[in-house]
């Protein structure tokens, strides 16, 4: 396979998981709803960050994760799990209080940073996925600048899906309309958590 060949086709693989419904998206929905479009952006960013962090650990340690890898997978169950009920929780909770105001309500740009990027580094599925599209797709003679270029394509292509994700959700029209099924929309993304946390949690081992 080409060295275009091989990004044409992380690209799609990568598209493909990103635009797949789950933990991310329904945060990214949730930081649009109730703190706009900078803090979704802030919150992109985290997600992005992790997202390259995975990326430039399996693209250079393949090795040293692999013999890691059984022990890291044993305990990211319990601990992204358990992150994911607080955030069920916080859903819950949030979905009975009273109709925020349409303005954002401001917060620092840090704890939207870290709420993505936790939410990502705390998946064990996301470890799963690079281990796999690395150790199946890649070459081992590939060179350090090709890798590289993979690790900053997957970011880019990270930031660029929730980037847009956060400017159209957190646009003021789109609040709005957003605000007026409010409960509807933390009830469900309260539930992906749920549902999410409970399978990580069941497949953890002591």
């Amino acid at each position: 396979m080409s060295l275009i060949s091989l990004f044409l086709t992380l690209a799609a693989v990568h598209l493909a998981a990103l635009v797949a419904p789950g933990p991310d998206f329904a945060l990214m929905l949730r930081a649009s709803l109730y703190q706009g479009r900078r803090q979704a952006l802030w919150m992109a960013l985290g997600l992005s960050s992790s997202i390259l962090v995975h990326s430039l650990v399996v693209l250079f340690a393949f090795g040293l994760i692999s013999r890691w890898l059984p022990e890291l997978l044993r305990w990211l169950p319990l601990i992204g799990g358990s992150w994911l009920l607080w955030l069920a929780w916080q859903c819950a909770r949030n979905a009975a209080k009273a109709q925020p105001a349409l303005t954002p309500a401001a917060a620092p740009e840090g704890s939207a940073w870290a709420a993505g990027f936790a939410t990502s580094i705390l998946n064990p599925k996301t470890y799963l996925y690079f281990f796999t599209l690395v150790g199946g797709l890649l070459p081992a003679q590939l060179g350090m600048a090709p890798r590289l270029g993979i690790a900053a394509l997957f970011f880019c292509l990270a930031f660029a899906w929730f980037g847009m994700l956060g400017w159209c959700l957190g646009s003021a029209s789109v609040r709005e309309r957003l605000l007026g099924w409010r409960q509807w929309l933390e009830g469900s993304t309260g539930l992906v958590f749920a549902v999410v946390a409970v399978l990580m949690l069941a497949q953890f081992r002591p």
